[in-house]
């Protein structure tokens, strides 16, 4: 708020509940959280948008939550960020760069 860049809290909500991940393999991770996120549609049309997660363990959350938003929001770009990552979650993320 203090930035003054709008905050769009409401643009994405749960869909369903899910179990919790710890423990949970990559590939359980991903289909846990399938289609869990549903995102206003139009909410943010044209926008660019930053998700932000507070711990990236392996990316699924953020994954699963911006295609949510690319599929129905309107956002022209989402950017994923995250304060904090696991050493695995480094790895994946250097190989990509």
């Amino acid at each position: 708020r203090r930035t003054g860049v709008p905050l769009a809290a409401n643009a994405l909500a749960r869909a369903r509940m899910t179990p919790p991940q710890t423990g949970l393999s990559i590939a359980a991770r991903r289909a846990n959280v399938t289609s869990s996120f549903r995102a206003r549609a139009g909410g943010l049309s044209g926008l660019r948008v930053l998700l932000l997660d507070d711990v990236a363990t392996t990316g699924a959350t953020l994954v699963e939550a911006a295609r949510s938003l690319r599929g129905t929001s309107g956002a022209r770009r989402i950017t994923l960020a995250a304060v904090a990552a696991t050493p695995a979650m480094e790895r994946a993320a250097a190989a990509l760069l």
